[in-house]
Formats: C-alpha cells, sequence, structure tokens
C-alpha cells in the first residue's frame, strides 16, 4: 500500500514489518515502481517503534491490530504518531463463519508471499 501510495500521489513514508521475508518483497515493489526514494522499510515491531511526536499525516494499520492487543490499543499507538487531523486508516479480516480446522494451517512465509505476488498481479490485471 505503502508504494502504491507513493507512485500513485507521490507520498514518503516508513513501512515497518517483523519479517525480513515481506521487507524483502516490499523493497523489490519499490524498485519496481520506482518509488525506492520515496519510502523506507524498517524491520521493527510495529508495536512498538518510536518516532518524534506526531510526525505523519496518515498512519496505517492493516491486518495487524494484534500490534496494539486489538483495535482501541492499536488505535492508540497510532495516535502518538499520527498528527492532529491526519487519517488513520485501519482494517482487519474476520470471519463470518467458522472456519474447517484444515484451512488453519500456516504456509510457510515464502508460500504465502509467492501466493500474495500471484494475487495482487491478478487483481491488477483485472482492474486495468
Amino acid at each position: 500500500m505503502l508504494t502504491q501510495w507513493a507512485a500513485r500521489y507521490g507520498s514518503y513514508g516508513v513501512g515497518s514489518n517483523i519479517s525480513k521475508v515481506f521487507l524483502a518483497a516490499a523493497r523489490d515493489r519499490a524498485d519496481e515502481l520506482d518509488v525506492a526514494d520515496h519510502v523506507r522499510f524498517i524491520e521493527a515491531d510495529a508495536g512498538t517503534y518510536e518516532d518524534e511526536p506526531h510526525p505523519y499525516d496518515i498512519v496505517s494499520c492493516m491486518g495487524a491490530t494484534w500490534i496494539g492487543g486489538g483495535l482501541a490499543g492499536t488505535l492508540t499507538l497510532i495516535r502518538r504518531l499520527l498528527r492532529p487531523g491526519g487519517l488513520a486508516p485501519v482494517g482487519d479480516c474476520y470471519w463470518i463463519t467458522p472456519i474447517a480446522r484444515s484451512l488453519c494451517i500456516a504456509p510457510s512465509a515464502e508460500r504465502f508471499l509467492r501466493f500474495a505476488v500471484r494475487y495482487g498481479q491478478a487483481h491488477r490485471r483485472r482492474r486495468l
């Protein structure tokens, strides 16, 4: 999302993740979109990330509200980084019905990343 915003709107930003695999993919995507000079990716736990107070216009958290122990805690973390009047897009997935146990087996990070990249490319093609 950060690289897409940089490509589409010329924005600058910092992304954090604890996964080296996802960070490498994000850096590759930034290079692919020619926005590597607009974004910085750091290996860090977003739940403990420190910066000067309120430096960002937008602070987002997609699919990771666990960083703050749930939505309320995550919004508290976001408020420390968000300038007054800034935007805080937050999203998380949920299951409407219980899922089958057989679907709960976590794939390796590399396998998931291959799926995510393939899905993202197919999704982009459909939108064109």
